[in-house]
């Protein structure tokens, strides 16, 4: 009688990380992944209004470890940085406005109070 031996599987530390894909340097989706097979890395999206589930993204697994996703071990370090990552936009957008009201003005436009 032969012996079957049971091999744990390897597990995954990507599995249960939270995300965010980013694009052209903002925050484009949020997740966590679900999944993996090898080569593929299965996300599973939130809403950004409400947080319920959306949809699923694949996504290739290497891509989770470059600079095009920011992975977060809970969902409170992630709700951390969207908001860090809002307020540098904010306060950016802002100054856009500040610079360009300030060049409207040196045309001879006039400011409004």
């Amino acid at each position: 009688m032969t012996v079957k031996r049971w091999r744990r599987k390897p597990i995954n530390p990507l599995i249960g990380m939270y995300v965010h894909v980013m694009k052209d340097g903002r925050i484009d989706k949020q997740g966590r992944v679900t999944g993996t097979d090898g080569r593929w890395a299965y996300v599973q999206l939130f809403s950004f209004l409400d947080g319920s589930d959306t949809h699923t993204l694949s996504i290739y697994a290497r891509t989770l470890r470059s600079a095009a996703c920011r992975l977060y071990a809970s969902a409170e370090l992630m709700r951390f940085a969207y908001d860090l990552e809002e307020i540098k936009w904010r306060s950016h957008d802002e100054q856009k406005a500040a610079e360009e009201l300030d060049r409207q003005s040196a045309k001879g436009f006039k400011k409004w109070p």
